[in-house]
Order: C-alpha cells, then sequence, then structure tokens
C-alpha cells in the first residue's frame, strides 16, 4: 500500500478508534519500517492485528460500561427502602398484611385495613 492507500484503510477506522489525521500520520511511520513509503504486506500485517485488536478491546469495554450500569440499576432494585433487601421487605410486608387479615381470607375488607 502506498501512502494513500493505507491512509484510506485508517480514515475509514478514523471515527470507530478515534484516530486523528495526525495520529493516522504516525501509524504510517511506524509500519513503513523500512522507509520506503509503502507498507508491505509484512508491515501491514501486524499493523492490521493491532488494530483489530484495539478495536475489540473497545468493543469489550463498551460492552462492560453497558453491563456494570444493567447490573447497578438491578442492585439497586433489590434495595429498596433504606438498604434493606427486597426480600426483607417482601416477607416484612406479608407479615403485616397476615396479621391485618383477621379472618384469613386472604384480602383486606375495610374493617381490617384500618
Amino acid at each position: 500500500l502506498d501512502r494513500k492507500e493505507f491512509k484510506a484503510v485508517f480514515i475509514s477506522l478514523k471515527d470507530e478508534l478515534g484516530l486523528s489525521n495526525k495520529v493516522i500520520k504516525q501509524i504510517m511511520a511506524e509500519a513503513d519500517e523500512n522507509d520506503d513509503g509503502v507498507i508491505e504486506y509484512r508491515e501491514f500485517v501486524p499493523m492490521a492485528v493491532d488494530v483489530i485488536n484495539i478495536i475489540e478491546a473497545k468493543q469489550d469495554y463498551k460492552d462492560n460500561v453497558e453491563m456494570d450500569k444493567i447490573e447497578a440499576v438491578e442492585d439497586a432494585k433489590d434495595f429498596l427502602l433504606h438498604g434493606m433487601p427486597r426480600d426483607t421487605l417482601e416477607e416484612m410486608l406479608k407479615s403485616s398484611f397476615k396479621k391485618a387479615d383477621k379472618d384469613g381470607s386472604g384480602y383486606l375488607d375495610r374493617k381490617e385495613f384500618k
């Protein structure tokens, strides 16, 4: 690949990788090991592998951040009232309901609800 072709490859990945034109030129300089202005296949492959690894690492990071957010929401749902776990709160409410349900009907009528 000549400089123009190499730049075209990285321009297509520019937004995904967050690369500036300056960084693309630096990558080109690094990849062109023999400094002949052309990126040979043997020079390109290691660079391409690095780029693929960066893309995958970036996606893994995004996925992990999203999973952390989901887990945080789930954890918050489990602690509803002053840090009380959901199970404890449900048991407390169930116990209160049973005490109020004097006739054991499973329903609270107006007298029992007071």
